[in-house]
């Protein structure tokens, strides 16, 4: 159940007098008003009595201020004007101040939000009401501009938009009053500071109702504030004179030289209602790490997004801060970082980042078992977008998992598929071929079981992945069981692509032979034609595109006696593979191969099948005037026309203003330009 708004919270106080309701705001702003006037006067016991003073004022104007958003901005300006006025009292006795000890001095490496603390409650109150507003959403209430877009009304768009003018002009005025802080520092010190919770004796004093803040008035505040105490609800008033005569009392407490014993005698003193404050600072205090997580990854991101724009030594300040972490410390950034307000792309590259550092750069590693249950749990929280990025982490180490604890692997794989987690996401091929590698090199009968276990469609997985494991008739034999052409098919495309290096036309055509289908016999031959694409330098495998020498080679091998009748038509397939990666290439050989001998099953098979791209697309637009049989050519044109790449290839066309002689010479339909 969401929490209670401030506004409702307001009209229970005002209308039914529920001192419960005012002490709900207390316990939520308490942090907000003490940490302001510490800023403001360095002391915790004038602090404290600022925000009580703020509260008493809040229980006094609560019927007014039932159309805010949300009461952060106004209680801070509040907060900051007690503080002033207490303050200018105390100047006025110098030498008493002289004797309060000083505060403790910043670490070094937070010199710039040193120097903005003491100015940033006046920057805050220099803002417009609506820039204080954003600000106090964003990071005292820990909203996403998408929420504030929800709960107030307009665009997500606009809200970020104004909740970043808003921080620009804050960071602007501070830089005036003699303070250069970057936005990323601005963000993350307002993330902590404007969430900090009060010590437990001003929760403990503020919390169980307004009339008890009372008795912590001083004399001073009492006085200026006399005449309005006559428009507070009657029976606050009356409660409110009963405690006048602790004032002496509350002085006394104020003048007590340690801080420590005076915490000390208040806890001691606690009542149930003080208890469940402790309780609201130990939320508090949870909510301040989490909005320090966010700021942190803020400044992770912008430091990953530099190192992409070159900048090293902001990759290299990235590394720094991913290493000095703990597992807990990065389970934390993994967990904000999934529900960050950044753009998708950005927050999976960070969420990438944050992975990598998590099960790559512990000493002793974090366990298979945990980094799946994480990325589990993040993917859960994710939705749909990005899943993919954080299961293929657990596909990595789910092999070892599997190796080392066979069991408790097949279990979690078992009841993901059950509970329809794993095969909703799509993800239940990849693993499923993770968890097979594993149990293959240690417990063969178990990856045997395990494999038969599985629909065809996680077959494909294990087989596409074999990746050298094992012999490859072995897995050969296991595509061709799956009885689903096309999934069968979809297992068969890679092994003969990578593993049919060395063999000749003949062997390969025994292979297509056991597959069965002459359609995908076209298919199969021209994988094998192609080849790994790939090569490896250095332990990295880069893609590589073949050179005319390459696909001229492989156009010969296509030719060897044992091809059959089938040749032709697996060049053209082949070709037609090759066009997107190399089209120069391409076409300069399938130009040769025209001239040579212009079979027409070769550039049908080409044309039908080159639209995977805009470019092949628009090549075999351009070719099928070659095409003499009509019937065929409408059959390739149609195949064409349907191809992913087809309508990309006719805007390029049409804009490069083709006239009717040209499309007449193309011989293609005028319809399709129009």
């Amino acid at each position: 159940m969401s929490a209670p708004s401030d506004a409702s919270l307001l009209r229970d106080w005002t209308i039914g007098e529920s001192e419960e309701a005012f002490a709900i705001l207390a316990r939520r702003y308490a942090g907000l008003l003490y940490h302001a006037a510490l800023r403001r006067t360095g002391r915790e016991d004038l602090a404290s009595e600022a925000a009580q003073n703020s509260l008493l004022i809040l229980a006094r104007k609560a019927s007014r201020l039932t159309d805010l958003p949300s009461l952060s901005g106004w209680l801070h300006r509040t907060a900051c004007y007690e503080a002033a006025k207490l303050l200018r009292r105390e100047r006025r006795h110098e030498d008493r101040m002289k004797n309060l000890p000083a505060p403790d001095g910043p670490d070094e490496s937070e010199t710039a939000w040193q120097e903005a603390g003491p100015l940033l409650d006046q920057a805050l109150d220099g803002l417009s009401e609506k820039d204080r507003e954003v600000i106090f959403l964003r990071y005292f209430d820990g909203l996403s501009f998408e929420q504030m877009a929800r709960q107030f009304g307009g665009e997500s768009a606009a809200w970020r938009q104004r909740g970043s003018r808003a921080l620009e002009r804050l960071r602007v005025s501070l830089t005036k009053r003699g303070v250069a802080v970057s936005s990323g520092t601005l963000a993350m010190g307002l993330s902590t500071t404007l969430s900090q919770a009060a010590p437990a004796s001003v929760l403990a004093a503020v919390s169980v109702s307004p009339a008890a803040g009372a008795a912590a008035l001083s004399s001073y505040s009492l006085v200026g504030h006399s005449l309005h105490f006559m428009k507070l609800h009657p029976a606050t008033w009356i409660v409110v004179a009963l405690l006048l005569s602790a004032v002496p009392l509350s002085l006394q407490a104020v003048a007590n030289a340690s801080a420590r014993n005076r915490i000390a005698s208040l806890e001691s003193s606690l009542s149930e209602g003080s208890e469940r404050a402790l309780v609201g600072t130990t939320q508090s205090k949870t909510s301040v790490v989490a909005r320090s997580a966010r700021a942190n990854l803020l400044i992770l991101a912008d430091l990953i997004r530099a190192d992409e724009l070159g900048a090293t030594l902001k990759g290299a300040e990235a590394n720094r801060r991913l290493k000095s972490m703990s597992e807990e410390e990065l389970e934390q950034l993994l967990t904000e970082a999934v529900t960050i307000d950044l753009h998708p792309d950005r927050r999976n590259k960070l969420i990438n980042r944050l992975f990598l550092a998590y099960i790559s750069e512990r000493t002793p590693k974090v366990s298979p078992e945990r980094v799946v249950a994480t990325a589990g749990m993040l993917a859960d929280r994710l939705g749909t977008e990005g899943q993919e990025g954080l299961w293929g982490w657990a596909v990595r180490v789910a092999p070892d998992w599997a190796k080392t604890d066979p069991e408790k692997a097949l279990a979690w794989y078992r009841e993901g598929i059950e509970s329809g987690r794993l095969a909703s996401l799509k993800v239940a091929p990849m693993m499923a071929s993770a968890i097979y590698r594993g149990l293959y090199s240690e417990h063969r009968e178990q990856a045997d079981a395990f494999y038969h276990s599985l629909c065809e469609e996680e077959r494909v997985g294990v087989i596409q992945s074999r990746g050298g494991l094992g012999e490859a008739e072995d897995f050969l034999a296991m595509a061709f069981e799956i009885r689903d052409p096309g999934k069968r098919r979809e297992a068969l495309l890679p092994m003969f692509q990578y593993e049919t290096k060395g063999k000749s036309i003949a062997e390969v055509m025994e292979w297509v032979e056991q597959a069965g289908g002459r359609a995908s016999a076209l298919e199969l031959l021209a994988a094998a034609a192609e080849g790994d694409p790939y090569r490896e330098d250095g332990g990295i495998r880069f893609y590589q595109g073949m050179k005319s020498d390459d696909i001229a080679g492989r156009i010969d091998w296509l030719r060897e006696p044992g091809s059959g009748d089938q040749s032709s038509a697996a060049i053209g397939a082949f070709l037609a593979r090759t066009i997107s990666s190399s089209p120069d290439a391409t076409k300069e050989n399938l130009d040769a191969e025209w001239e040579r001998n212009p079979d027409e099953a070769m550039l049908a098979a080409y044309i039908s099948r080159a639209g995977t791209t805009a470019v092949g697309a628009a090549d075999a637009l351009q070719r099928i005037k070659l095409l003499g049989d009509p019937d065929l050519r409408s059959g390739v044109l149609h195949d064409l026309l349907e191809s992913p790449g087809a309508g990309e290839a006719i805007d390029l066309l049409r804009k490069s203003g083709l006239t009717s002689r040209e499309l007449e010479e193309l011989q293609l339909p005028t319809e399709i330009f129009e």
